[in-house]
């Protein structure tokens, strides 16, 4: 991953870079809401079947996910429903 930029000339450039958010970062932090009963707000989520799958899951298991914009999600604990470990 490209974590800088070098640029070479004479002119300065100026200007802003949307940099999409990361299915591997978003995956762990929806599963980390699972932890705790609380209200969570994701930014900048990236629009994958991966992604959609684990809303599916979360809502599974008694979540409420409500999908804010293209990119934003809210996700409410108020304790988990129908988890039995087998």
């Amino acid at each position: 991953m490209v974590e800088a930029f070098k640029i070479v000339g004479g002119k300065k450039i100026a200007g802003e870079l949307k940099v999409d958010g990361s299915k591997n970062s978003t995956l762990p932090i929806m599963i980390a809401t699972l932890v705790e009963k609380g209200t969570y707000i994701l930014r900048n989520v990236p629009d994958l079947r991966d992604i959609r799958t684990l809303v599916a899951l979360l809502e599974s298991l008694g979540l409420e996910v409500e999908k804010l914009d293209a990119n934003s999600y809210k996700i409410i604990n108020n304790g988990l429903s129908g988890a039995e470990a087998s």
